[in-house]
């Protein structure tokens, strides 16, 4: 039953039909969210802008995923990806080994080492068990690919979004979204 359908049935609550969860939590969010200014031709990178550093990039496309944070949700709008957030894991959400990262991803080792000390600075009792370069808490792959409602909560105004259609979802192409 597609949901929305089942939220217009009397007496269905969202959560019987739904899960409700956080978004990811970097911990570092001027090294982990950047902007892709371009796309090389020809190849899997992209230049990427860093408040961290205050400069542009080079970065392998593998190593970014689409992220729509609260204030990019607005009403009767289609959220357009402004943003990307660094995704050191695999498909299966796992940490990609650092000796990988730097062979595989070099740029985007290059990045995240040109930013260690700001990484290691992030509070001690959350990285517990985590790499230097691992976000506090990242999601699994399946919350990451799955269709979503996204609310953007403020004081003011709630906004909610459903997913446009369904599509083909990977990091370098994520699937549109539009306004309910």
């Amino acid at each position: 039953m597609p949901l929305f359908e089942a939220l217009m049935k009397e007496q269905t609550r969202l959560g019987d039909i739904a899960e409700a969860f956080a978004g990811i939590d970097t911990g570092a969010n001027e090294v982990f969210v950047v902007a892709v200014l371009e796309r090389m031709p020809g190849t899997k990178t992209a230049l990427i802008q860093s408040r961290g550093t205050g400069q542009s990039h080079w970065i392998e496309l593998a190593a970014l995923q689409s992220l729509v944070r609260p204030r990019d949700v607005q009403r009767y709008r289609a959220v357009e990806n402004r943003v990307w957030v660094i995704w050191p894991y695999d498909d299966e959400g796992d940490v990609v080994p650092e000796d990988e990262l730097r062979t595989a991803w070099s740029l985007c080792y290059a990045y995240l080492k040109e930013n260690r000390d700001v990484l290691e600075a992030r509070n001690p009792g959350d990285m517990k068990r985590k790499l230097w370069y691992e976000l506090l808490a990242p999601r699994s792959p399946e919350l990451m690919r799955s269709p979503k409602l996204i609310t953007g909560w403020s004081r003011d105004k709630n906004r909610i979004l459903k997913p446009h259609q369904e599509s083909q979802q990977t990091r370098s192409a994520p699937g549109r979204v539009s306004a309910l």
